[in-house]
């Protein structure tokens, strides 16, 4: 079930509480979470924020950043991680696709996987730097996914990790 994915995926770490209030949210413009995590939204794409996590919504898509956490897996064991996950989800048939990796715009590393269902799409990105990462989780349904799937590539790519505070 994609519910027991993205538990793993955002887990008790990512509880996530916004750190900003919705009204300085500007999509095109670079969005801090906690400050400790910045996020450029595309355009079109609109906030939502709960005690809990701050997800970015578009065309019935959502893309919930976690806040970052310890490194504690390379991209590759991530990837294998989040692949065997989805693998073992017994609620939904995931044609689940190979690993891509990609640099964000101020050069750390990532890696993303994306499962195909009938119904459904879920892509995962991990970002990360020498000590901590960041995960995104993405939803979407199958007829929204072409219109949003650049739009998550790219908000993936403008993750910066805030690292004491620095940006």
């Amino acid at each position: 079930m994609l519910g027991i994915a993205l538990t793993f995926i955002i887990g008790l770490p990512a509880l996530n509480h916004a750190a900003r209030g919705e009204n300085d949210f500007r999509p095109g413009e670079p969005y801090v979470i906690n400050e400790a995590l910045q996020i450029v939204p595309a355009d079109g794409w609109q906030l939502e924020t709960s005690e809990f996590f701050t997800t970015f919504k578009k065309n019935g898509a959502s893309l919930i950043p976690t806040p970052p956490v310890a490194k504690e897996r390379t991209g590759e064991e991530w990837a294998q991680w989040i692949t065997e996950t989805l693998e073992g989800d017994t609620t939904n048939t995931w044609v689940i696709g190979s690993p891509q990796t990609f640099v964000t715009n101020v050069g750390d590393h990532g890696v993303s996987v994306t499962a195909h269902s009938p119904t459904e799409v879920s892509i995962s990105y991990y970002i990360y730097t020498e000590d901590l990462s960041v995960s995104l989780a993405g939803t979407s349904p199958d007829s929204a996914w072409a219109s949003v799937a650049d739009d998550m590539d790219a908000m993936a790519a403008s993750v910066q990790i805030i690292e004491d505070g620095q940006s």
